[in-house]
């Protein structure tokens, strides 16, 4: 008997510190778990969580997500959220997340509607992710994952093709720089 109760009071008088121990240890797996979830997206080819909405690369000029839509929020030349505006991020020749910047390893993401990466929109002739490099694995019209390939990636009969004047086109992400 003189055990148990020795065994209560033990309990009792570190339990507010298990908790404090157990609270921290939560808030790091939480931590841990977000993290691995990030890469594990952006391993698999999804944006990650955070990265903006930029708009679908497409030809159709009246879908309303379109980039070649002038009228939409991501095809205007006013827009913040345009690579069509000079004056934005996005579209900025000096800036580093800019589709328009030569120089740039950062520039906006493609995606096709399952999520596989399609490389990036960027003036860059040197990225190898980029789709103005011809000899890259997105931008050389030999590649199966090229956008410029009829016969791949970029044929006009598909869907989510941004050559297709009635598809949707391919998702464009802003990249975080991490």
């Amino acid at each position: 008997m003189k055990c148990l109760i020795g065994l209560l009071s033990t309990l009792i008088l570190f339990a507010p510190m298990a908790s404090a121990q157990l609270s921290r240890a939560d808030n790091l797996d939480t931590l841990l778990q977000g993290l691995l979830n990030k890469q594990r997206s952006q391993r698999m080819g999804q944006p990650a969580p955070g990265n903006p909405y930029l708009g679908q690369l497409s030809v159709n000029p009246y879908a309303t997500n379109s980039i070649g839509n002038k009228y939409s929020i991501y095809g205007s030349p006013y827009s913040a959220t345009s690579i069509n505006n000079a004056y934005s991020v996005w579209g900025s020749r000096y800036s580093f997340q800019s589709a328009t910047n030569p120089y740039t390893y950062s520039a906006p993401k493609l995606y096709d509607s399952e999520g596989n990466y399609r490389g990036r929109l960027s003036a860059n002739r040197y990225d190898p992710d980029s789709i103005s490099n011809p000899y890259g694995r997105f931008g050389s019209k030999y590649s199966p994952d090229s956008i410029f390939n009829p016969h791949g990636a970029g044929s006009r009969y598909q869907l989510d093709s941004p050559w297709n004047p009635y598809g949707e086109g391919l998702s464009v992400f802003g990249d975080d720089g991490e």
